[in-house]
């Protein structure tokens, strides 16, 4: 899959984005199949549900952006 999106950062100017974010798939214990994202951040790759987009204007995984996971479990 590739992203492309434009990111305007702390007033600058908006600035083009396009990569690659691989995808992969697991079974399902109950059948079918799940896409995960593979993190697209640079020495990451980690098998993720979510990317989230930081001040670099990157999509990356929670762990490379240090972002906790909410005290009462809540994911949204």
């Amino acid at each position: 899959m590739t992203l492309s999106y434009s990111h305007k950062s702390s007033g600058g100017d908006w600035q083009a984005m396009d990569y690659p974010v691989r995808l992969e798939w697991t079974d399902c214990t109950l059948g079918g199949r799940r896409a995960w994202f593979l993190c697209p951040a640079n020495g990451c790759g980690r098998r993720v549900a979510l990317l989230y987009l930081g001040s670099a204007g990157i999509f990356a995984c929670r762990h490379c952006y240090r972002l906790a996971m909410p005290a009462n479990g809540n994911r949204g």
